[in-house]
């Protein structure tokens, strides 16, 4: 299932722009990546042990397969990487895919700066060496393997924001106040993720907290529940084309999944289908009329 529609809504004088993309991997078997689900608003690029496989699908014959390496050493690393390009900036991005999670997922106490996962990063024009301007993460939750999901983002490329940070918003909590990304009960099923994400329009300087709140959307649904819903990041990017942000607001880079800063003890395979990208919930088929609710555990200025 591929498919794209590029349209141009004019309302004198403004105009905006709509696009979605959407891949379910059935075309191209041959490569690392779906080469020809590529549009002229959507392209799949750079990859890392990541192959089209016919092992596990959530619909059809094919999926994503991220292939992270295992390693009893709790220092070492792993990394399954598929990244993407848009045609241009986008301030408002809706994503969806279904993740099978493998029945030997496990998210380790590992030794070093970082015991995160990546799920979804993107940034705009440069990366440079940068932590992507927003990024969602995994951080181990407790002893058995399960994993928070936490949001961090970029102010102007410089300032980093931990959504679960004191003092990083007024409003934030501890990392311990995140919802639930994988839980033991994931394991050996699809999850559906729905992400929403959206800029704030209210410009901050370079001194990172002291600059105030702004007015930026990051929502994600887990199988439907509202699990997390911040409505005050201040993730605005009018920074030089230097900085993560760009010059100008939006994203129009991006990548699934990535490094694990905690690794895995052994090969730990996950799979992603029926991926979709747009610029409203219509366009990811995702209805948030009445959401569910239930497990929400940090909402701000709802």
């Amino acid at each position: 299932m591929n498919r794209f529609f590029l349209g141009v809504l004019v309302a004198f004088p403004a105009v905006s722009f709509a696009m979605s993309f959407e891949d379910s991997f059935e075309q191209d078997t041959s490569g690392s990546r779906a080469g020809n689900a590529n549009t002229n608003v959507f392209s799949w690029t750079d990859t890392a042990s990541v192959r089209v496989s016919n092992e596990r699908a959530y619909t059809g014959n094919n999926s994503l397969a991220f292939t992270f390496e295992g390693n009893p050493d709790p220092t070492s690393d792993a990394w399954s990487e598929q990244r993407f390009k848009l045609d241009r900036k986008y301030t408002e991005l809706w994503f969806r895919y279904r993740m099978w999670v493998p029945e030997n997922y496990a998210h380790r106490n590992a030794e070093g700066p970082g015991n995160n996962k990546g799920i979804l990063n993107l940034w705009g024009e440069n990366y440079s060496g940068y932590t992507p301007a927003l990024s969602f993460h995994f951080q181990r939750k407790g002893s058995n393997g399960e994993s928070y999901l936490y949001p961090a983002w970029r102010v102007n490329g410089s300032t980093t924001f931990n959504f679960f940070e004191p003092d990083h918003l007024t409003s934030s909590g501890s990392i311990s106040e995140a919802a639930t990304g994988i839980a033991l009960e994931d394991r050996g099923t699809w999850i559906d993720w729905v992400m929403n994400v959206k800029t704030s329009t209210i410009p901050v300087g370079f001194n990172g907290r002291e600059d105030g709140e702004g007015n930026g959307a990051l929502r994600v649904w887990k199988n439907g529940e509202l699990i997390l819903n911040i409505s005050n990041a201040h993730n605005y990017y009018g920074g030089t084309s230097s900085d993560a942000g760009g010059e100008g607001d939006g994203w129009n880079y991006g990548y699934l999944l990535g490094w694990a800063n905690s690794g895995f003890d052994e090969e730990t395979i996950i799979y992603i289908d029926d991926f979709q990208v747009g610029t409203s919930n219509e366009d990811v088929a995702f209805d948030i009329i009445r959401p569910v609710l239930r497990g929400v555990t940090k909402v701000v200025n709802e």
